[in-house]
């Protein structure tokens, strides 16, 4: 199977994520990174099969035989592997479809990860897996991993330069906070904040120092840099629309005795946003008490009604 054709359903994602028992990890400490050595060492031990998208194929037929679990991708899913498998997961698990339906093309399962001439060999394709797709999806976390990473910013132009559709996800545990964190980049958290040249890392020098010449002889760094950004942007606009349209930006609720209270929010959630505030700059929309702000509130369905409502 060639690698553009590989995809693994969103539904079998999430039953490997809930499959720790074979894989012996924890699904929501374990980053990607640390579960490539398990997934190529469990190559090896199926006969040494050229990726592990292939022993999906075979692992359907004692483990998930409900379901398929591999189909043709209709999504290239770009992140970092320094993400919990629960962040990558739970953010695909937000895609509109059904999770048995939609197959995303995800590097870690649908491109061998041995060191050698047949990774040389397919690495090539990963650029055909983008177009063919049509439509990629940028997985961010609370730190914008995937903004330091270059492959993950090679991606992004990728996308962009080949007219494909380009969507921004978000990896928080809990909905509310993934719309938090679109207003951020909706209100210029990113703008000035992607520097390919200076900041991007990839795991092989070699991989940096060719993807790197390529963006440069493409568009230049600069060009680049802004070009991210703005695909960023938009991605953030179209999440927080549908996410607006759903209800999900909650504003406080207030009992008849005039308390104002948090509508949707347990308390684990309110401390966490709190912190979220704090560290990312954003107008506190609750005290350290969990009382709501009304100032921060106003300035959040600012930014939503203004651009969407």
């Amino acid at each position: 199977m060639v690698v553009e054709a590989r995809g693994v359903t969103i539904q079998c994602l999430y039953s490997l994520f809930c499959y720790t028992g074979y894989w012996k990890y924890d699904a929501r400490h374990t980053r990607v990174r640390s579960l490539v050595p398990q997934f190529v060492a469990w190559a090896h031990d199926q006969g040494q099969l050229r990726s592990v998208q292939e022993i999906l194929c075979a692992m359907q037929t004692f483990a998930f035989k409900e379901y398929q679990a591999t189909a043709t991708p209709s999504v290239f899913v770009s992140y970092s592997w320094d993400m919990t498998w629960h962040e990558v997961v739970n953010a695909l698990k937000q895609m509109p479809g059904s999770l048995h339906d939609t197959a995303v093309w995800l590097d870690v399962l649908c491109i061998n990860q041995h060191q050698g001439e047949c990774t040389a060999a397919e690495l090539p394709r990963l650029e055909r897996a983008i177009s063919t797709c049509g439509a990629t999806v940028v997985l961010i976390d609370a730190k914008a991993l995937a903004l330091r990473r270059v492959w993950c910013l090679f991606e992004i132009l990728k996308t962009v330069t080949s007219d494909a559709t380009l969507r921004t996800m978000f990896t928080c545990p809990v909905q509310s906070h993934m719309t938090i964190y679109a207003v951020l980049v909706v209100a210029g958290r990113f703008t000035g904040a992607v520097d390919i040249q200076t900041q991007a890392q990839a795991t092989f020098e070699d991989d940096r120092v060719r993807i790197l010449a390529e963006i440069e002889n493409m568009m230049g760094f600069t060009k680049a840099n802004r070009c991210i950004e703005q695909a960023l942007l938009e991605g953030a606009n179209g999440y927080l629309k549908e996410s607006a349209l759903r209800g999900f930006v909650r504003k406080p609720r207030v009992t008849p005795d005039g308390q104002k209270h948090m509508t949707g929010f347990c308390d684990d959630e309110i401390l966490e946003m709190v912190t979220h505030a704090q560290e990312l700059g954003m107008p506190n929309i609750v005290d350290q008490e969990g009382c709501p702000i009304q100032e921060g509130w106003d300035s959040l369905e600012k930014i939503v009604r203004g651009r969407f409502l």
